[in-house]
């Protein structure tokens, strides 16, 4: 990742997610993995989240440049569906 997605991730993206609430089924499966897993592996793992987490903003921007690009702003009709 560029030092930019770092930067990004670790200013932006991971404080909004720490903010969110997690329900307590997602608490218990979290606490589980967290205490069966070896220090090696939630590095790894967060690792994955970190890079997963900033790809997955980065398809965002993309697919709201797109729309922008496609649906201009005076149509809105054409960001709903359409049914057959």
């Amino acid at each position: 990742m560029t030092d930019f997605s770092r930067f990004l991730y670790s200013s932006y993206i991971k404080p909004y997610l720490d903010r969110q609430p997690r329900d307590l089924e997602a608490e218990h499966l979290f606490s589980l993995w967290e205490n069966s897993h070896t220090v090696q592996a939630r590095r790894e793992q967060e690792a994955l989240f970190r890079f997963l987490a900033v790809h997955a903003f980065y398809l965002g921007l993309r697919t709201g440049a797109g729309l922008a690009r496609d649906c201009p702003a005076a149509a809105p009709a054409c960001l709903t569906t359409r049914e057959p």
